[in-house]
């Protein structure tokens, strides 16, 4: 078990399903995002929590802006893992670094990974204009 912050819950290696206490704790809960057998999902590895598999329930109303400013606000550490649909943009567009990596289960592949900006700001507001 491991405490991110005196604010959160312990979290322990493994799947962070929406409903787990840090998940409902970083905003990342059913109201905002797509549950059930093929739902959103987190992964907490020991040191990251990976932003597995997220659909929000309402596209572009800032949902996930919300859920990385709460991560960057209490100092949980996330990547993005193989980033889908919209997501790679989104990124982009907030200056997230790019790496690919060894697969854990499978020496011969790659994994493309996210990682927010080490200094500023994780995210970068739309430009209204």
């Amino acid at each position: 078990m491991v405490k991110l912050h005196e604010s959160l819950p312990d979290v322990e290696e493994g799947i962070v399903q929406l409903g787990h206490p840090l998940a409902s704790a970083l905003g990342f809960t059913e109201e905002e995002f797509v549950g059930g057998p093929y739902g959103s999902y987190l992964w907490w590895d020991g040191k990251h929590l990976l932003v597995s598999f997220v659909v929000a329930r309402r596209q572009g109303v800032g949902s996930f802006s919300r859920f990385v400013d709460k991560c960057q606000e209490l100092g949980v550490p996330i990547r993005v893992p193989t980033p889908v649909k919209a997501m790679p943009e989104i990124l982009n567009r907030w200056g997230w670094s790019t790496d690919f990596e060894q697969h854990d289960q499978d020496p011969n592949e790659k994994v493309e990974v996210r990682d927010p900006p080490a200094e500023g700001p994780w995210r970068r507001p739309r430009r209204t204009s």
